[in-house]
């Protein structure tokens, strides 16, 4: 028998659920729901999500790229993109490796501490792919574009480090990091 009080979680959990899962007759994002994304980025549950466009990481947009740049600039993203995808399938599968060698009693600390080392040796080659991609990418701006792309990220840094300030008075998980 299903009591009064279970009854209700249940209905707050699956009432908001079932609303969500039907298409909304007044369009996207009715009732709540996020609205479907469209443009750039990866396939996501709901549509897509965001992610560097067609002009490349973040700070390229807002840089004033010209047509014949923003064509450059998406020649190496294409160039770099196989590589990019088979170094996160790759890390992928290493950190799968680790997640069940963890739950495996059977395997000694060395042949862990291998798995970790073949994990962290499929990160770094993937951040020197996107390392090569975003350098290749910086050297076709402008010196006036390279300047407006450091100021901005630098103001970016700013801002992550104002949150984490915050996050960590709140005594909230995203405080300072090392």
């Amino acid at each position: 028998m299903v009591r009064p009080f279970g009854l209700s979680i249940l209905s707050a959990l699956l009432v908001p659920a079932l609303l969500c899962a039907q298409p909304a007759p007044e369009g996207p994002g009715a009732r709540g729901c996020p609205p479907p994304m469209d443009g750039p980025g990866r396939p996501g549950p709901m549509g897509r999500i965001p992610g560097p466009g067609p002009q490349g990481p973040p700070v390229f947009k807002f840089l004033g790229l010209t047509a014949v740049q923003e064509q450059a600039v998406q020649a190496v993203r294409d160039k770099h993109q196989p590589a990019l995808m088979a170094g996160h399938r790759l890390l992928g599968e290493k950190a799968a490796a680790v997640r069940d060698g963890m739950e495996n009693p059977a395997l000694s600390e060395p042949q862990l501490r291998a798995l970790l080392a073949a994990e962290n040796e499929a990160r770094l080659q993937v951040v020197l792919e996107q390392r090569a991609t975003f350098q290749e990418a910086f050297a076709l701006l402008s010196a006036e574009q390279q300047a407006k792309a450091v100021r901005l990220n630098q103001k970016r840094q700013k801002e992550r480090e104002a949150r984490r300030d915050v996050m960590e008075e709140e005594g909230l998980p995203g405080g300072p990091r090392p």
